[in-house]
């Protein structure tokens, strides 16, 4: 007995010892357990050599608004945050960027709603659009927090002064017009300011053109006013430059004298328009894992669903929609992975550089891995975008163009507040101008640009409408009634009386009560054919004019027989009452006349009387008598005069 328990320990120390060996004898290419594969990765990720210490990477977050801004019609206040963001910090371009003639812009910071802290917005390489210089914003402190007031692309040809507008009206709701061809997007319209007043300039639509978008005028908040945009060519992603990852950077880092912060990550176009939103409140996109409902509520709509006024398309989509018109399931896959995502079936892409790294290292060989990658590194991006190294001699024009650009930001904050002690931007007045120095692009930045923009889309002249300060105008009011359009288009000496009461309009056209003596009535007409001395008695007053309209009881006067006739050829005076038009009233005949009632057919009543008495009408009484019938050679009823009286 004792030798079997002895023989049953030595066999079980000898399978442990086998299973010993085969754990240390395992292959090193075998993949190690998920979590220490997990730590792996995550140990690779910050100990990448383009990872810096106490900077982490973010996969989703704001995009830099000099990259892309949304289009949004309302102009508002952006959001208040309660802390003070943090001094700018020193941002060393790469020295690698795009070909072309892209120009570094700096970074800033942007306040994070999870965190409830500021991200750095990373700098970006972008190709400014054709005729257009970055402006930079700024962050203005508010009565309870600070607010962030957005940069803009203003015209190469403005130089040190920007002008300050009063609030605009509210959008008009348009009536879009049938579209003739899928080869045209609509642009909305927008309100422009001409001399002392604001003007409504209508929608047009504008033709694809390949390569180029067309961004739509718009307005940009300020605390001092507000900035009118007006409406230009611009790129595809791709074509723009090259956007950066925002970052997170520790708290120790900041003020570190000699620390300097080095963009490495960039972000792939074909992964923004799979996860790309709009938070109209901080005028900027984001792109990410933002599907989850809380965002929704907290005013983030998905690039899919945005419409610029609830009604029109993202200028973006609209492009995107068009270049990819060949391929019918582009856009319906494109729809089909926002639902999925938000709904949980789809996974969601990761949050930072961290967990895409993890990510990909679980789903090698997967087909969706292009859709949960957002970030390259240079090295990386280089096989989409084609990166150029930087000469030493063109980096210091590059760094000394990015300080400028700071200090274009901190004067346009100084000017802004100037205005603000005159007086609130808020409140209707006459425009003002802020003169700083705007930023000027070194020229060894700047290349001949081949082949240039498409000409401008022909922009309709702007039109007066009625200011409406309240809410939106119906649907029906957005177009003017007829008697209005011609004032619309009259000349400027005229154009004050479009601002006419509506009290007042009434008398500039008649009433309807005196309408009628617009048009001569009929009892006046005559007067024009009459001699002069008869006029007088043509302009009776008023209360001669009943007996024009006589009563039924002397209508049938004119119903009687043959026999009763002669009564009815009364004197002129008595003649009005008949039916006979005024405008052919007969002269008065002579007194001697009267006695051819039964005489020869020379005293025929006048012919306007013919209509009334039947087959029996007389000649005209200025007709002379017709001679007696001459006797038939062949007899017959010629051979007897004829007697209107027997027949």
């Amino acid at each position: 007995m004792r030798s079997r328990f002895i023989a049953v320990a030595l066999g079980t120390l000898g399978l442990g010892a086998l299973l010993l060996c085969g754990t240390v004898g395992r292959s090193q290419d075998e993949p190690p357990p998920p979590d220490r594969r997990d730590a792996a990765a995550d140990r690779d990720a910050r100990n990448a050599p383009d990872q810096q210490e106490g900077v982490e990477v973010q996969a989703r977050g704001p995009i830099h608004e000099a990259f892309a801004e949304p289009s949004i019609r309302g102009p508002r206040p952006s959001a208040v945050v309660p802390k003070k963001p943090p001094d700018a910090i020193e941002e060393e371009p790469p020295d690698q960027k795009p070909s072309g003639d892209a120009e570094w812009i700096p970074g800033y910071w942007a306040w994070d709603q999870d965190q409830k802290d500021f991200l750095w917005v990373s700098g970006i390489w972008r190709v400014p659009p054709p005729n257009r210089q970055w402006v930079p914003g700024h962050w203005d402190q508010a009565d309870d927090g600070w607010q962030w007031v957005p940069g803009f692309w203003t015209s190469t040809e403005q130089k040190s002064e920007v002008e300050y507008l009063p609030e605009p009206p509210d959008p008009v709701a348009e009536a879009v017009p049938q579209a003739s061809d899928d080869e045209s997007s609509y642009v909305p319209g927008t309100w422009v300011y001409r001399d002392t007043r604001y003007m409504w300039r209508p929608g047009f639509w504008v033709a694809f053109r390949p390569g180029w978008l067309w961004v739509p005028a718009g307005y940009v908040w300020t605390p001092a006013g507000y900035i009118f945009v007006d409406g230009y060519w611009d790129r595809p992603f791709r074509d723009r430059g090259l956007l950066f990852a925002p970052v997170s950077i520790a708290r120790r880092l900041l003020g570190r004298e000699g620390w300097v912060y080095r963009p490495s990550y960039a972000v792939y176009d074909d992964f923004l328009m799979g996860a790309m939103f709009v938070r109209p409140d901080d005028f900027h996109y984001y792109f990410g894992d933002y599907f989850d409902p809380r965002y929704q509520d907290a005013g983030f709509t998905a690039w899919v669903d945005f419409r610029i006024g609830r009604r029109f398309y993202d200028p973006l989509l609209n492009y995107y929609r068009w270049n990819y018109r060949n391929d019918r399931r582009w856009y319906r896959d494109l729809d089909s992975l926002y639902v999925g995502r938000r709904r949980g079936d789809i996974d969601r892409p990761p949050r930072t550089l961290v967990e895409q790294t993890r990510l990909v290292n679980r789903s090698r060989g997967n087909n969706n891995l292009r859709n949960m990658t957002a970030l390259g590194s240079l090295t990386q991006i280089n096989r989409v975008v084609k990166l150029q190294r930087i000469p030493a001699a063109q980096l210091r024009d590059v760094r000394s163009h990015a300080a400028q650009l700071r200090k274009v930001s901190q004067e346009r904050g100084a000017a802004e507040t100037r205005l603000m002690r005159q007086g609130t931007g808020r409140e209707r007045g006459a425009p003002r101008v802020a003169k700083f120095a705007l930023p000027r692009a070194a020229a060894s930045t700047r290349t001949q640009e081949r082949g240039g923009p498409p000409p401008a889309p022909r922009v309709p002249q702007p039109q007066a409408r009625q200011l409406r300060r309240t809410g939106t105008p119906p649907a029906g009011e957005d177009r003017a009634p007829p008697e209005r359009r011609p004032s619309d288009r009259t000349s400027p000496d005229r154009r004050p009386s479009d601002r006419t009461p509506p009290e007042r309009r009434p008398s500039d056209r008649t009433s309807p009560d005196r309408r009628p003596s617009d048009r001569t009535p009929p009892e006046r007409r005559p007067s024009d054919r009459s001699p002069p001395e008869r006029r007088p008695s043509d302009r009776t007053p008023p209360e001669r004019k009943p007996p024009d309209r006589s009563p039924p009881e002397r209508r049938p006067p004119d119903r009687t027989p043959p026999e009763r006739r002669p009564p009815d050829r009364t004197p002129p005076e008595r003649k009005p009452s008949d039916r006979t038009p005024p405008d052919r009233k007969p002269a008065p005949p002579p007194r001697e006349t009267k006695p051819r009632d039964s005489g020869p057919p020379a005293a025929r009543p006048p012919a306007t009387e013919r209509r009334d008495t039947g087959r029996n009408n007389p000649p005209p009484r200025d007709a002379k008598p017709a001679p007696p019938p001459k006797p038939s050679d062949r007899g017959g009823q010629n051979d007897k005069p004829k007697d209107r009286k027997d027949r």
